[in-house]
């Protein structure tokens, strides 16, 4: 049996260098008091070389997030950047939320500011890099979802849930169209850059989601 070892030594210092340029760019925007740590790793999943251009990250706590990448698509660079910025972001809220474990959102609704603070940032840092999920649903399309997210998603305890599933990531379209929730963050983000500094969001409530909400999408 033949035995083939990835990341090699060579794939996982490039990701390393690659991920460590976009921590630089982030921590000077969204500086962050505490310590960080990110694990770096390999992905053969369909799902990430199809769909998220080779890299797909998990934020786990304030200090710690993960990422797992392949070197196949063609932008694979581009994504593992973008996706430690996402990542980032995600520990900046956890941080100014302060939430100490992996419960870092109790209710949908927190989740939806959570990751609008993820979108809007990581167009600022890279906005040459257009992430595969961002703008995949219009706001035409959200909007026939609104009123269903609103009554049956915005209050649900995310330990109750398959969460982020269905809303974010729904493979099989069956519930909402695949990256609906990101595409739904994003404009959301959008629209509270209106009235708040991106500082801010971490304080926001689900009235905020919902005035924004109802402004866009009705």
């Amino acid at each position: 049996m033949s035995e083939e070892l990835r990341p090699t030594q060579e794939e996982l210092e490039e990701a390393k260098d690659l991920v460590n340029q976009a921590l630089d760019k982030a921590q000077k925007e969204l500086p962050k008091e505490g310590e960080l740590k990110v694990g770096l790793g390999w992905s053969e999943d369909p799902h990430v070389l199809e769909n998220m251009d080779g890299a797909a990250g998990m934020a786990f706590a304030p200090g710690y997030f993960r990422i797992r990448f392949n070197t196949g698509p063609e932008d694979w660079k581009k994504s593992v950047k973008a996706s430690a910025v996402h990542e980032y972001a995600h520990t900046w809220n956890y941080e100014h939320k302060n939430h100490e474990d992996v419960d870092r959102n109790k209710f949908v609704w927190e989740y939806v500011i959570d990751e609008a603070i993820t979108q809007i940032f990581t167009e600022m840092i890279y906005p040459d890099y257009e992430t595969p999920w961002r703008k995949k649903n219009s706001i035409g399309e959200i909007s026939e979802h609104w009123e269903r997210i609103k009554s049956e998603e915005l209050d649900r305890k995310t330990e109750n849930t398959t969460y982020p599933y269905p809303l974010y990531i729904d493979k099989s379209e069956e519930n909402y169209p695949l990256w609906l929730g990101y595409s739904l963050s994003y404009r959301l983000g959008e629209k509270l850059l209106e009235k708040h500094n991106l500082e801010e969001f971490p304080k926001l409530g689900k009235e905020d989601v919902i005035e924004a909400g109802d402004q866009l999408f009705n």
